[in-house]
């Protein structure tokens, strides 16, 4: 809690609970007396599972703390000053159903397994209804089942952000009917699909655009998804971040032009080819990894004789930030091209020794801070290579913590609103530290003509 800015930050635990109701009684009793214009967020992290230990086996019966009484007694007693709500849905909320919040912005919503139920579902969509003139952020984690499709019916919304973490298809279709109009940020996640469909009735299943989508996130999803692209104008879009997707997006992508994109974060291996073509023009940071570079497999592919022409256009004016896995030679081409302005870069696990960033030719005469992380390998003689292409007051990092600790903190500060990304960014250099990429092969068993008939085009094949 902040007296001075009144705005209250609560987080109610299985293990704080009651020192939490002994402060919020007394809180009460104050602002009884004293009536305050407060602004307060709440986290019911008390109903969460008390399962086993990462790495263990999950026991056959998880134990679950029921907090419904709590949730209750706190939400009556603050409902008048709550501007943001985060809790599991367990199914014993009935009171919910007819709970009015009117100061309520930000809403999330956590199911469990074996939780998701038609009744829990209707809790959800009441509180949604109920307080739909104020909510412009919603989150729904863990909405998804076999048996039951969380299609709330809500004709109108004023959502600006949407956030849906494993999910199913109808749920999207709701959501994109109802608030159409103000979406601005869209973050999707691990999304299934019982049902396949074809990608002809996906683009039925949007009615309406989105005229006012500025970011989009797509973590894990199935290629059936690419609807969502379909229901956008990507001219518009800001902020694009496509982390561990499948091929199969990048055949809706292919016609797209992104003039006013500045963030871009790819994580895909077929992109090395086609990133030029998206007119990145106001690009200014660049997070490039897992990408699978076969200098033959894309001369045949684009009809290209001279493999240097495969680096054609990767030169981005305003690219200041870039993160890249690797260092073969797409990878140091668009180091090289994009030197001047480069203000941060971070080489990931490299895969053919220092030698190659050694000989790169160029400066980076803005360069602010650095960070090449190696694993196992000398890099003494790379840091003395680039500190030499670098003004004096560059930072040069080499420690996995160090670089995990300034990438997180820069990543806070940036001036988007992009859900997670602090949370992609360590996942990243975390995974990258695991294990090392040295002879990983992103296309083992994949010839050209199979990854070619992966990327199924809706105007049939583009011309290369």
């Amino acid at each position: 809690m902040c007296p001075s800015t009144r705005k209250w930050n609560i987080s109610i635990t299985e293990a704080n609970k009651e020192a939490q109701l002994v402060l919020l009684e007394a809180a009460k009793a104050r602002q009884a007396m004293k009536p305050r214009d407060l602004e307060i967020s709440v986290d019911f992290e008390c109903c969460k599972f008390m399962g086993s230990k990462k790495g263990q086996k999950r026991p056959q019966t998880v134990k679950q703390h029921d907090c419904a009484w709590l949730k209750q007694k706190v939400l009556t007693d603050w409902r008048e000053n709550i501007t943001e709500l985060k809790l599991g849905i367990l199914g014993n909320e009935e009171f919910l159903k007819v709970m009015v919040f009117p100061k309520l912005q930000s809403l999330e919503f956590r199911m469990y397994d074996r939780r998701i139920t038609g009744f829990n579902m209707r809790i959800m969509e009441c509180v949604i209804f109920f307080n739909a003139a104020t909510l412009k952020k919603l989150s729904l984690q863990n909405i998804s089942s076999r048996d039951v499709i969380f299609q709330p019916n809500i004709p109108k919304l004023v959502l600006t952000t949407l956030i849906l973490k494993k999910w199913q298809m109808g749920t999207l279709d709701s959501f994109i009917d109802a608030c159409s109009d103000t979406l601005e940020v869209i973050d999707i996640s691990h999304c299934e699909s019982w049902n396949p469909i074809t990608l002809a009735q996906l683009k039925d299943h949007f009615k309406k655009k989105l005229p006012k989508l500025r970011h989009l996130r797509l973590r894990h999803c199935r290629d059936e998804f690419r609807a969502v692209m379909y229901a956008m104008s990507p001219a518009e879009l800001v902020t694009l971040r496509l982390v561990d997707n499948s091929f199969d997006y990048y055949g809706a992508m292919l016609k797209w032009t992104l003039p006013k994109v500045k963030f871009l974060w790819i994580e895909s291996q077929m992109m090395c080819r086609f990133m030029a073509d998206f007119q990145l023009e106001s690009l200014e940071v660049l997070v490039a990894v897992k990408i699978m570079y076969r200098v033959p497999m894309f001369q045949e592919m684009c009809n290209k004789e001279d493999p240097e022409d495969l680096f054609e256009n990767l030169k981005f004016p305003k690219l200041k930030e870039l993160m890249v896995e690797g260092n073969d030679v797409w990878c140091r081409q668009l180091i090289q091209q994009n030197a001047e302005s480069l203000e941060r870069l971070t080489i990931l696990r490299p895969t053919e020794g220092c030698d190659k960033l050694i000989e790169l030719d160029c400066h980076f005469p803005n360069m602010k801070m650095m960070a090449l992380r190696f694993s196992g390998e000398p890099v003494q003689t790379l840091v003395s290579s680039m500190k030499a292409k670098c003004p004096a007051t560059t930072t040069i990092h080499t420690d996995r913590i160090k670089i995990l600790g300034e990438t997180k903190k820069h990543a806070e500060g940036y001036p988007y609103p992009m859900p997670g990304v602090v949370e992609d960014f360590a996942t990243l250099i975390r995974d990258m530290n695991q294990k090392n990429s040295a002879g990983r092969d992103y296309g083992d068993g994949l010839d050209f003509g199979t990854l070619l008939g992966l990327l199924k085009f809706p105007g049939g094949q583009p011309d290369c």
